[in-house]
């Protein structure tokens, strides 16, 4: 007897819409959970049994067991921490030379994994975080460090690196690092660290009128590895088949640049093409032999997302189509070709058309979506909200009310929530020591400050720039209910993004639930009960549903989501925010 299939190699399981490319090693996800369950039973949650564990004490008990075991992940020893100073060494080297093309290169080296070449982007980070740290707490570099001009930068690296310098300041970047992931993603991180950390060795070569290369040496030396490691596979056939995989890189680059319908996507594809091939190494596979092709396609399908990668394939397909004109031999491309074809024919072929559900829906009379809508406790509340407010009223140090004030603003939308300073023994359902804890109060607090309904100080909240839009009149107007509803869908759904190795997996089964509903194609997932992962994903996507039944946005039948056609509107809205939340975080 066969051993069970995983839900990720189930045919029928949920995918994410176009483009959204999920990638991990077959096993690695399985491999994580086995590495946290000891952290985990720490923390009193027993993986076998999940069912009798509430949604929001998982969550923060993953959150936990994630940041030790981050912590781990961001600290390399041995030949590993060497690799990673080096590395760090090469990119500022590059950057101070202003060597662009150098730096992308070494960037597409690092994965999440270390190899026997590179270290893990977690290393990068770390050791990246750890060294700046020290470079801003010594006092004899505080004047020199007055003025660090970063290189120009895109707005995201910029405020990554910008919020990484104000932690280092206060020797509190490394112990930031999960927060600065959840804010910034963790490739962007260790990027903006690299960037920071070469900035900071040029002012202090500056102030000190010296060259750069000897502070990079005297304050970032060159780590020697040890002899074992040296005569690896780093070297030899290796090195020169690595130099052969960056010429391709660059001939293939410039293909796509002469390619007048691909040069404006030329970086994109690059970025996925340096993804996918490091993932492909990874497991052993040789792109530039023809006869691997099948192996390096089984390996993107038995990915997270097995036959809707969208971007992944045709990213695949421009390589294939690169190798038929550029090689010297394109016959022996020609079976590669037809099997992309054939795959992205079939992805091609998956309906996820929320253009057509949302036009659908705004047929639907004016009036009956603006009765069904107005009395949501989420648009009703913001009455109750305004009442409440008046010039202001006190929040705590992250913004949030305050934990006299949960009570009332829980009440606001339905919600029996009352804040204490002790959780009581025994069932604490209904209490909450933060309003942080609280999944639905703070999808609705995000969603009221970032439509200006409130606007939030270090100190209180008072009324937004936009609050007359939204409560002078009693109902809320249709437009106003609508975009409050959208705008709480994609915080409620999204806002977990980061905290354990499910969040994304699950989003993506919640939105394919909510998007079947609406389109009218029921269809239940087949949880296997032997898979952790499979059960976890269920669990968190169960949670997302629970969350919008409680404040009205639909109904569960068997589990299932119905989201009233009035609702249809907002509902759509929200997943296609939620959507590119999870691109970019992905």
């Amino acid at each position: 007897m066969s051993d069970p299939k995983s839900p990720v190699e189930d045919a029928n399981f949920p995918h994410f819409p176009p483009g959204m490319d999920v990638r991990h090693q077959p096993g690695m996800a399985a491999a994580l959970m086995d590495q946290l369950a000891p952290l985990l039973a720490a923390d009193g949650i027993d993986l076998e049994h999940l069912e009798d564990v509430d949604l929001d004490e998982l969550n923060a008990a993953m959150g936990r067991a994630i940041e030790r075991h981050n912590m781990e992940l961001h600290t390399p020893v041995g030949n590993e921490r060497a690799r990673t100073i080096n590395t760090l060494r090469e990119i500022a080297q590059a950057l101070h030379q202003e060597q662009p093309t150098v730096v992308q290169q070494l960037f597409e080296t690092i994965g999440p994994h270390p190899t026997k070449t590179r270290p893990s982007i977690g290393y990068v980070t770390g050791v990246g975080m750890e060294t700046l740290d020290s470079l801003y707490s010594d006092k004899t570099l505080r004047s020199a460090l007055g003025v660090v001009r970063l290189p120009i930068l895109g707005n995201t690296t910029k405020n990554a690196a910008q919020e990484i310098q104000g932690l280092a300041a206060k020797s509190k970047a490394f112990s930031s690092i999960d927060k600065l992931m959840l804010n910034h993603g963790g490739f962007e991180i260790a990027k903006a660290a690299a960037y920071l950390l070469a900035a900071t060795v040029a002012a202090i070569a500056e102030h000190g009128r010296a060259e750069f290369s000897a502070v990079l040496d005297e304050l970032i030396p060159e780590e020697h590895l040890t002899e074992e490691f040296v005569q690896g596979s780093a070297f030899g056939v290796a090195a020169a088949h690595q130099t052969s995989a960056n010429d391709y890189t660059r001939a293939f680059q410039d293909w796509l640049e002469e390619d007048e319908e691909l040069a404006e996507d030329a970086p994109e594809i690059l970025g996925i093409f340096a993804s996918i091939t490091a993932d492909a190494q990874r497991a052993g596979i040789d792109i530039h032999e023809p006869e691997q092709f099948d192996a390096w396609l089984f390996s993107l399908q038995d990915s997270l997302v097995p036959e809707n990668t969208a971007v992944s394939l045709d990213t695949m397909h421009c390589y294939v189509h690169f190798r038929l004109t550029h090689d010297a031999e394109p016959h022996r491309w020609y079976q590669a070709h037809a099997a992309i074809t054939e795959i992205t024919e079939e992805a091609t072929e998956q309906s996820w058309d929320l253009d057509e559900i949302l036009f659908a829906a705004q047929q639907e009379d004016p009036e009956l979506r603006h009765r069904q809508i107005k009395s949501l406790p989420i648009v009703a509340g913001m009455l109750k909200l305004a009442e409440w407010l008046g010039s202001g009223q006190p929040v705590t140090t992250t913004g949030v009310p305050k934990r006299a004030d949960i009570q009332t603003v829980a009440a606001m939308i339905g919600l029996e929530l009352e804040g204490v300073a002790k959780m009581p023994e025994g069932d604490a359902t209904g209490y909450v020591q933060s309003a942080l804890h609280s999944a639905e109060l703070m999808a609705w607090w995000s969603a009221l400050e970032d439509l200006e309904v409130i606007e939030v100080t270090s100190t209180k909240v008072k009324p937004g720039s936009m609050i007359q839009e939204y409560v002078t009149a009693d109902p809320v107007p249709l437009d106003q209910a609508e975009a409050m509803a959208a705008m709480f869908v994609c915080h409620l759904l999204t806002q977990q993004l980061g905290q354990s190795p499910v969040d994304a997996p699950a989003l993506g089964y919640t939105i394919t639930r909510l998007v079947d509903s609406m389109a009218g194609e029921a269809w239940v997932w087949e949880v296997d009960d032997a898979d952790l992962r499979a059960r976890m994903i269920n669990a968190v996507s169960n949670g997302h549903l629970k969350y919008l039944q409680d404040v009205q946005l639909l109904e569960l039948y068997d589990g299932e989501p119905a989201v009233p056609q009035a609702l249809h509107v907002p509902m759509v809205l929200g997943l296609m925010m939620a959507i590119d939340e999870l691109g970019q975080f992905l």
